[in-house]
């Protein structure tokens, strides 16, 4: 899909072009709401730090070191139960865990675009230098390599990658023409 976005004073505008790219298939003009705020400033952990916490305890002292403010008893708790650490507030992330109750271990790590997931949104690092306001074209030629998977449909389109210590999938919008998530696994 061939598209073309601007934000204009509280608007963004998007063309989709037909296939031949010889003229214009849609266009749509939506408001764009402000940014979610934060509800606690953190700092968001380095990639590499998050990648190197994969299968370590909820419970364990990588945790707080991964994790340590934006979150309380009630929300590991949480955890334990349905395997999702919510930090959408604090970090703009959603942290999985796996495993049996009161023995979970990280398995991934979703990076949220501001409002999507109602998150607040992530401000760190993303693999390959991506940025949530990338294109997805933009998506394409900073990943370098083809993705082992990919779909599309005229609104949407996930594509996945696979590293040699972690996968990554990238969940990316063709009406807003940016990225809306990127989960690390």
């Amino acid at each position: 899909y061939v598209t073309d976005t601007w934000d204009v004073q509280g608007y963004r505008l998007n063309v989709v072009y037909h296939e031949d790219g010889q003229s214009v298939d849609r266009v749509a003009c939506l408001m764009v709401p402000g940014d979610i705020a934060r509800d606690t400033e953190v700092t968001a952990p380095t990639l590499a730090t998050i990648v190197q916490a994969f299968g370590t305890s909820l419970r364990g002292e990588a945790f707080g070191t991964l994790w340590p403010q934006g979150w309380d008893d009630e929300s590991v708790a949480m955890a334990d139960e349905d395997g999702e650490l919510d930090l959408t507030d604090s970090y703009g992330v959603t942290a999985c865990y796996t495993g049996a109750k009161a023995r979970r271990k990280l398995r991934s790590v979703a990076f949220h675009s501001n409002r999507d997931a109602e998150s607040a949104g992530w401000q760190g690092e993303l693999p390959a230098d991506l940025a949530f306001d990338d294109s997805p074209d933009t998506l394409m030629q900073k990943m370098v390599e083809p993705p082992a998977y990919q779909a599309d449909d005229g609104a949407e389109g996930i594509a996945v990658w696979h590293r040699p210590d972690h996968s990554v999938t990238v969940l990316y919008s063709h009406v807003h023409n940016r990225l809306l998530r990127v989960r690390v696994t």
